[in-house]
């Protein structure tokens, strides 16, 4: 209870209602009063309704005061009180909010690889699963199959189809199905895919299952190294500029996972939340939620 009581926003809250009961008990009473009187007249004015004449009565004085100090507080609030007083409700919140992840990180600093897994799934359950759904499989098509997300078949597929929306300086990436027919004949297109999925899964400490990464570094350096750069750092051609598309050398793992959330990500459907923007989860929930993807998921 004084917990409540010592919040700001409530202390304000009391005050107020405070004032506006005391005023409205002062009112009451005026009124009661002048209704007592049976002897009070009211002088008529010169204007009449349907026989009925207008009252010509002088308004109360406590409401002239009430009328004076609003006018008084209403420029004092605008030109001197807010910019002096800054404390909002939205600015506690927050502070509470960092408070609060600055001792959960504490707490939970050393936590193991199975308390992140668990931690990371409840995140997942109460966050994530709007979208993804319980199993992560991405509900067809409503959102990313974190199961596959990853895999040579997923790979595949963006490269296929294409992405966007993950706040690189590329933006999009668009289909390669049409460059690689161009460049290798439509005749090799499902080959050259599976290839170069291969590599990209390779970079990334990975072992593929189907390609030929040996291969798919031929279909690499001729149309991914342009945004990936020369290493698939995402560093642009000449492997200098930062930022400038996905590092695939850690696709699928922790770190990507992790900036994937820091990001947010556009797709097909609708935008995936910014974490990072809303301040909501902290740097121990952040690698929780990646290893519970990054491992129980994809197991």
């Amino acid at each position: 209870m004084w917990a409540i009581i010592n919040d700001p926003a409530t202390q304000i809250t009391l005050v107020v209602s405070v004032i506006m009961i005391a005023v409205m008990v002062y009112v009451i009473k005026y009124v009661a009063g002048h209704m007592q009187k049976s002897s009070a007249s009211v002088p008529a004015g010169e204007q009449t309704f349907d026989g009925i004449a207008e009252g010509i009565s002088p308004t109360p004085v406590g409401l002239h005061f009430i009328m004076g100090g609003l006018i008084i507080f209403f420029f004092w609030y605008i030109f001197a009180g807010y910019p002096i007083w800054t404390w909002t409700q939205e600015g506690q919140y927050d502070d509470e909010v960092a408070a609060y992840k600055q001792t959960f990180d504490e707490t939970w600093k050393n936590a193991d690889e199975n308390t992140l897994i668990a931690m990371g799934e409840s995140i997942f359950n109460a966050k994530c699963v709007a979208c993804h759904g319980y199993t992560g499989e991405g509900q067809n098509g409503m959102a990313a199959n974190l199961v596959e997300y990853g895999t040579e078949k997923h790979i595949s597929k963006v490269i296929r189809n294409g992405s966007k929306g993950l706040g690189y300086l590329t933006p999009i990436m668009p289909p390669q199905a049409p460059v690689l027919e161009v460049l290798f004949g439509k005749e090799n297109l499902e080959k050259n895919i599976s290839d170069a999925a291969a590599y990209v899964m390779q970079l990334s400490g990975r072992t593929p299952a189907h390609g030929n990464p040996a291969e798919g570094l031929i279909v690499f350096k001729a149309v991914c190294q342009t945004c990936h750069g020369p290493e698939g750092k995402g560093r642009g051609p000449g492997g200098n500029i930062p930022n400038f598309s996905k590092d695939l050398t850690t696709y699928a793992t922790d770190v990507d996972v992790i900036r994937t959330l820091q990001l947010g990500k556009k797709g097909d459907i609708g935008i995936m939340p910014n974490f990072a923007a809303e301040g909501t989860l902290s740097e121990i929930q952040y690698r929780a939620v990646a290893a519970f993807v990054s491992t129980e998921l994809h197991n």
